[in-house]
């Protein structure tokens, strides 16, 4: 436990996520100048995280550990939004727009995250790239999907 919590102490998506967050619960707000430069850098920032995602992961290609990307594919673009969907709907009984949020945002494809945990660890790296590239190539279509199912348009 003392291990896991010093490499997360150490971890760079943690140490700018958790002041970001506290500061968030002050309820302290940022204004003028400082405020404008901090909306141009985020208005940049994923733009920028994605293509150099895309560069990194360019180099294992689709490759290898298709079938496993594919089966991980479906279970992370169909069945997680379903399991999602029918939670959601009859167990805890929300309103439509939650349930739609919910299940657009299960249905959303695989994150940056699975292959910055793969580089961590050393392991998984291809499959967690074919796993990011092809749910992202088919989440343009099973978004799509999923917008019809919950009559999103």
């Amino acid at each position: 436990v003392l291990r896991v919590g010093r490499n997360l102490s150490r971890n760079h998506l943690v140490v700018g996520i958790v002041p970001g967050v506290a500061f968030r619960f002050s309820g302290l707000e940022i204004g003028g100048i400082p405020a404008t430069i901090i909306e141009g850098v985020s208005d940049t920032a994923i733009p920028l995280a994605l293509i150099s995602l895309g560069m990194s992961l360019r180099r294992f290609g689709i490759r290898g550990n298709v079938r496993q990307a594919l089966a991980i594919g479906g279970l992370k673009l169909f069945v997680m939004p379903t399991v999602v969907f029918l939670l959601a709907t009859f167990v805890f009984a929300l309103p439509d727009l939650a349930v739609a949020a919910a299940v657009i945002c299960a249905a959303c494809p695989t994150g940056a995250n699975a292959y910055l945990i793969a580089t961590r660890f050393q392991t998984g790296l291809k499959l967690s790239a074919n796993a990011i590239t092809l749910t992202t190539a088919v989440s343009v279509l099973t978004l799509w999907f999923w917008f019809a199912v919950l009559g999103v348009w």
